[in-house]
């Protein structure tokens, strides 16, 4: 469960980082995807999520966040050593 929780945890630093390093990695509708190496080594890959109020109410939010995260987990895309960040709009 300590994993689970740290591939989604990031501290200020973290975040300015990977921002500043980031490139785009794929993009969609509603949907961009950032890759950025990570700025402290660590064995496992992140994932930040970002979503807009223009989304709906923060219940949408809250699950868009948590079926990205499940998606994330599930196909082991945490197994690259990249923090990825996903940019989430209408």
């Amino acid at each position: 469960m300590s994993l689970f929780r740290d591939l989604f945890r990031f501290s200020t630093q973290d975040v300015a980082a990977a921002f500043k390093h980031a490139r785009a990695h794929k993009s969609r509708n509603g949907l961009k995807v950032l890759a950025a190496p990570q700025a402290t080594p660590a064995p496992h890959g992140k994932l930040l999520i970002i979503t807009t109020k223009s989304l709906g109410k923060a219940h949408d939010r809250n699950r868009i966040r948590r079926q990205i995260k499940a998606l994330f987990y599930e196909e082991k895309l945490y197994q690259k050593p990249v923090t990825w960040i996903m940019l989430v709009y209408p």
